[in-house]
């Protein structure tokens, strides 16, 4: 029932996306919405008008009760990390905070954003404003940070009671302008009497990660949180002078709120729990894993969590509604039929993206692999079975193979392959049979022609066919023994990719196959590969590259998601699609956007190695950073401030020639900055000044 329910959600859902959601990324998110990067930390201002924050730079707000939800992107802040922490002070002014050390601050009820320096690179993961002008936060390294202006000066708070330097403080609360308390990890708890001048430690029975603090009162207040197999709920009567347990739950409680003085929920990974009488009791009422909770009353309650996931309930918990569009867990395939109609998974789009609709047999969510060779015949694969559609997915037949299957790709109609575990098969009348191929399983295939095709395994080979799958050739590719090629795609008969290994390895053939090259090492797991054409193509994983030489230089694009891409998909040039973990589909229009960080501005072989003087200097708030490598080498850049702790880091194998990075130091105090470049014939530092 709960599966019918959210397949109904998700075909009934109007995807809205406002004007400038494309943003700095290039990409704009299709599903799930309005987001699916996870979401850490929430606020209600009146029953209307919430918001909330996350993971790369996520703020979403909605203005009926949840019932839509809008993400804003006009966030002044120049980085994609996360938003730890929000709390609202009125309708109007607002703050957030994240990491490392990122403040930001509203004005207009969210509209607009505006960051303002903390002095800090520590992670802020609490903050928490009694007016418009007093306000804490606090995080990482023991850090507690004060402003009496709104945000626009912080002061460090230094106190001799507070000795570990090490303290993760999680959690800030105050119950009035001098009294307030600050939690951290292994139980650690410190209360101030007089505004954060002095703190006091405190003595909870039992040792803890202290992740939220709520108070009611002068006397009465809650702590949250556990270790990692339970969570624990403690009381205080007197103001923190003594503490006792009132629950301990499956899962880690990351969340603590009270509506009144009776009434007060917790969340965290084993769910949401609800008391009645001051905490001292707790009942479960949903089981969903969440990061962060709103109590609007007794009835009405929102929840928040990972993969964008929102839900409310309007009768205290006994039924609970999500309030966010998505597909399941995870997307592994998708595949354009054109500009319009595409399908995700076991989902469909006629429009471009605009909605996907369920369109699988009941239960499936995901396909492993699938391909359509019109917009109403196609093919799939799952688990051991493949399946067959031939009126746009509204039917589908199945048939069971008997293996494991890992990835399929069709010629046309009637001819296709599918590679599986310690088997390739081949099919030439629409799958109604199947023919054993070859006693070596695959992992990836390509079809290049009718008699030609490539299948890619779980140890460091490549299978080729030049006569329809009779006999193979055996590729070695330049892996440890039993390192994955994840995937294949070949541009023609003479020039492919494959992509693999532990360390995301991109290997390029010019030659059929006979000589496979490392062509590009990006120290991140990649699983697709996808040219548009003989110089553009893209490889996903747990990040995305683009080049546009034929591989001679791959540059990051930034996505702005959290989540692994499983597989890409270009209409042509310019439009794009791609999908993966959390259930994500994003779309581009304008091929990817521009790259970030390292980019290969001359492919023209320098005489020397050379790092230039950054530009420009002194900087505000970014700068550029030119380096030479006259031979293909591995580099590694790196960024210290003034104390000497390394702020950035990348270290990739680069062709030689002229490369550009951007630094962008927003986050980071004014003062100065050291970078150094290392190959292993070369190393050089130079200095640079970052005024605000």
């Amino acid at each position: 029932m709960k599966f019918l329910f959210k397949i109904f959600f998700i075909i009934c859902f109007l995807q809205i996306h406002i004007a400038n959601s494309y943003s700095q990324s290039g990409w704009v998110q299709q599903s799930p919405l309005p987001t699916g990067n996870s979401l850490m930390s929430s606020t209600f201002i009146n029953n209307n008008t919430g918001y909330a924050v996350g993971n790369n730079g996520t703020i979403i707000k909605t203005t009926n009760e949840g019932n839509l939800w809008i993400k804003i992107t006009n966030i002044l802040t120049g980085t994609n990390n996360p938003l730890l922490s929000v709390y609202f002070i009125n309708e109007n002014i607002g703050v957030a905070s994240g990491s490392p050390g990122i403040f930001i601050k509203t004005t207009n009820s969210g509209i607009n954003w505006s960051q303002f320096s903390t002095g800090t690179n520590q992670a802020l993961l609490s903050t928490y404003f009694i007016n418009e002008n007093i306000g804490y936060t606090a995080g990482t390294h023991s850090v507690i940070l004060k402003t009496v202006n709104g945000g626009l000066n912080w002061q460090k708070i230094t106190n001799n009671s507070i000795s570990d330097s090490t303290i993760q403080f999680n959690t800030i609360f105050f119950v009035n302008e001098v009294t307030g308390y600050v939690g951290g990890n292994n139980s650690q708890i410190y209360m101030t009497t007089n505004g954060g001048m002095n703190w006091s430690k405190q003595f909870p029975p039992n040792l803890i990660a202290i992740t939220s603090i709520y108070f009611n009162n002068n006397n009465t207040g809650f702590i949250a949180g556990g270790l990692p197999s339970s969570g624990i709920i403690q009381k205080t009567t007197n103001g923190g002078t003594n503490w006792y347990v009132t629950a301990i739950d499956g899962g880690y409680l990351w969340s603590i709120k009270f509506i009144n003085n009776q009434i007060g929920y917790a969340t965290g990974w084993g769910g949401t729990l609800k008391s009645t009488d001051s905490g001292e009791n707790w009942t479960l009422i949903e089981t969903t894993e969440r990061r962060s909770i709103t109590p609007i009353d007794a009835q009405t309650i929102y929840t928040f969590g990972s993969g964008g996931s929102i839900s409310k309930t309007i009768n205290g918990g006994s039924n609970w509604l999500p309030q966010f569009s998505g597909g399941p867990n995870e997307l592994s395939s998708i595949f354009m039929v054109d500009e319009i109609t595409g399908y995700a998974g076991s989902f469909k789009t006629t429009n471009g993206g605009i909605n996907w609709i369920y369109k699988g047999p009941y239960a499936i969510t995901d396909f492993k692999s699938i391909y359509f060779v019109n917009s109403d015949s196609g093919y799939a694969i799952q688990y051991n079975k493949f399946y067959k559609t031939i009126n746009g997915g509204n039917n589908w037949t199945d048939t069971s193979l008997g293996i494991d299957l890992y990835s399929m790709h069709f010629l046309n109609y009637h001819t296709g392959y599918i590679a599986g575990y310690e088997k390739i098969l081949k099919t030439t009348d629409a799958g109604v049979s199947w023919a054993q191929k070859s006693n070596i399983g695959g992992s990836s295939f390509f079809i290049v022609n009718e008699f030609t095709a490539y299948s890619g395994t779980n140890i460091n080979l490549i299978l080729k066919t030049t006569n329809g799958g009779n006999n193979w050739i055996t590729q070695f590719i330049p892996l440890s023994e039993y390192e994955k090629i994840e995937n294949i795609f070949f541009i023609n008969e003479n020039t492919g990719f494959a992509c693999g290994g532990d360390y995301g390895v991109i290997f390029k053939t010019t030659n059929g196959g006979i000589n496979w090259n490392i062509n590009h090492i990006a120290n991140n797991y990649l699983t697709s590969i996808y040219f548009t054409d003989i110089d553009t193509g893209y490889a996903g994983g747990s990040v995305l590259l683009k080049t546009t030489n034929s591989g001679n230089s791959w540059n990051i694009l930034n996505t702005g998601i959290e989540v692994g891409i499983l597989s890409i998909k270009f209409v042509n040039r310019n439009i794009g699609y791609l999908c993966g973990g959390g259930g994500i589909i994003l779309k581009t229009t304008t091929g990817g956007g521009e790259p970030i960080g390292l980019i290969n501005i001359s492919s023209n072989v320098p005489a020397d190695f050379k790092l230039f003087q950054n530009y420009p200097n002194p900087f505000n708030p970014a700068t550029k950073i030119k380096y030479d490598i006259p031979k293909d080498a591995r580099v590694t850049l790196k960024v210290y401030d003034v104390l000497g702790k390394e702020i950035y880091s990348s270290n990739e194998f680069k062709k030689a020639g002229r490369y550009e990075f951007e630094f962008d130091g927003s986050n980071y105090a004014s003062g100065l900055y050291f970078y150094r470049i290392e190959t292993d014939k070369y190393k050089d530092t130079k200095k640079m000044v970052l005024v605000k």
